[in-house]
């Protein structure tokens, strides 16, 4: 049997340390310490990406050629006559 309870947490973080209170039906209040990492929604530099993409494991930064990625070229030719 499964018990779920709906639990309100209001967090506040001041410097490097985050205040949090949890209300659940009693108060709970617990302090923690930042972890040297935080998860960014809006990053507008490709380089700071953590999990970049892969083609044929080589991972897409920088500038790529079809050689460095493990892939052959076509001609216009070639393409022409695939588009037919």
């Amino acid at each position: 049997m499964s018990v779920y309870r709906t639990i309100t947490v209001g967090a506040q973080l001041s410097g490097n340390k985050i205040t949090a209170d949890a209300d659940v039906g009693g108060n709970i209040n617990a302090d923690a310490q930042m972890v040297n990492r935080m998860e960014i929604n809006n990053v507008s530099d490709y380089n700071l990406l953590n999990n970049k993409p892969q083609i044929n494991s080589v991972t897409l930064e920088g500038d790529k050629s079809f050689d460095d990625l493990g892939l052959e070229g076509i001609s216009n030719l070639e393409l022409e006559e695939i588009l037919r």
